[in-house]
């Protein structure tokens, strides 16, 4: 292996004066197809609708993807090694780097990925985290984020706190960052999903990326979501820090809205591109808004809790779910509605996965309890 030294270049630790955000780049890799390995179900589907997501829906602006035959271990490595180049990332740019595919812990407690050519019990063709690490501390860009769904990839990370207000993302923008986000802890196994689906990970990733509103979203607040939602649906933790060892200063990986359009000098003083000249006014009437609807009175939101229990206890769990996702109630909020709609769609892959005979009458008993479970619980929280 190349024997890298850990340099940032000149980049400072922060930036007093303002700073430029640079260009936006993903790099892709999913592998569902191995060659000694078993295959997975939604590792392609995962990395590519994050992507399409980032490069439509943010600012993302170029984009390189390894999928399954060309996820050798030879192909990412030389990928990464090309991304320590100046000429190709600048030193004010972004990188965000999202595997999807098998993770082994080896008997030391180390973690690797597993590349498409992998052979079993030769550690030589994997692909350590130790060895990722080294190759992301040496690119000279301003922000990177290791999105990494795979098992046991939690070694990658330092110990530190990810929550933070968001009105500091300007400030997270100006700092170097060096972040991983794991869909599971260090000795964890995790969830592929069902097949034609998304992996509970990639699943939640989707769904906050969609349903942001938020101009700036740090990763920190991001994870925060999306770790909540996979834990309530599912036994994994995902968890999200600075990388161990990668030269990390302080500051986030911040995904920002297409749409969005700053002024020319933001609250920090960042300066990032000017707004677009109005070539024309257009006087627009705002349509009346709807009143403001009053908290649900005690006696009836109890009314409603007990009919939904009910439904559950006569095992009408999907009747319980249909009658939450229509709900026009104040103590309904979209953070609820959204763990109802993951609800809704494991209920539905439960019934598929019976139908199909591809889970056992155990396995499905198991499940629907979870689902009995978390259905009680979001009843409890309205």
């Amino acid at each position: 292996m190349n024997d890298l030294k850990r340099d940032l270049g000149n980049i400072p630790d922060a930036v007093s004066n303002p700073v430029i955000v640079g260009k936006k780049h993903i790099l892709g890799i999913g592998i569902n197809e191995y060659q000694n390995w078993t295959h997975l179900n939604n590792a392609v589907r995962d990395m590519e609708s994050i992507v399409q997501i980032l490069t439509t829906q943010y600012d993302f602006s170029s984009q390189k993807i390894l999928t399954n035959a060309a996820a050798t271990r030879e192909n990412i490595e030389d990928e990464l090694y090309l991304l320590t180049n100046e000429s190709v990332l600048g030193e004010n740019d972004y990188l965000l780097i999202y595997y999807s595919g098998h993770g082994h812990l080896d008997h030391n407690g180390m973690g690797y990925w597993v590349p498409f050519n992998a052979q079993k019990d030769r550690i030589s063709t994997y692909l350590s985290n130790s060895r990722i690490r080294e190759l992301i501390s040496v690119i000279k860009c301003r922000h990177i984020l290791l999105i990494s769904d795979s098992c046991f990839s939690g070694s990658f990370f330092a110990d530190g706190t990810k929550g933070a207000a968001e009105d500091l993302a300007e400030e997270y923008e100006k700092r170097v960052s060096r972040w991983a986000f794991c869909s599971g802890r260090h000795d964890e196994t995790v969830s592929d999903g069902s097949l034609g689906g998304n992996s509970p990970f990639a699943s939640a990733i989707i769904g906050e990326l969609q349903i942001n509103t938020r101009p700036k979203l740090h990763i920190g607040r991001l994870a925060d979501k999306v770790t909540e939602t996979t834990r309530s649906n599912y036994p994994q933790m995902p968890d999200a820090n600075p990388i161990q060892n990668a030269g990390h200063k302080g500051g986030q990986f911040v995904f920002t809205l297409r749409s969005y359009v700053p002024s020319e000098t933001t609250t920090s003083g960042s300066v990032i591109v000017p707004p677009t000249p109005v070539r024309e006014t257009i006087i627009v009437t705002p349509p009346p808004q709807p009143p403001v609807k009053s908290a649900t009175s005690a006696a009836e939101l109890d009314a409603i809790k007990q009919d939904l229990r009910n439904l559950v206890g006569k095992a009408k769990t999907a009747d319980a779910i249909k009658k939450m996702m229509v709900l026009d109630i104040p103590e309904m909020d979209d953070d609820l509605k959204m763990t109802v709609l993951g609800l809704s769609e494991r209920l539905e892959t439960l019934r598929k996965s019976e139908m199909r005979g591809t889970m056992s009458s155990s396995e499905a008993s198991v499940e629907r309890n979870k689902i009995v479970a978390s259905v009680l619980s979001v009843i409890g929280e309205l």
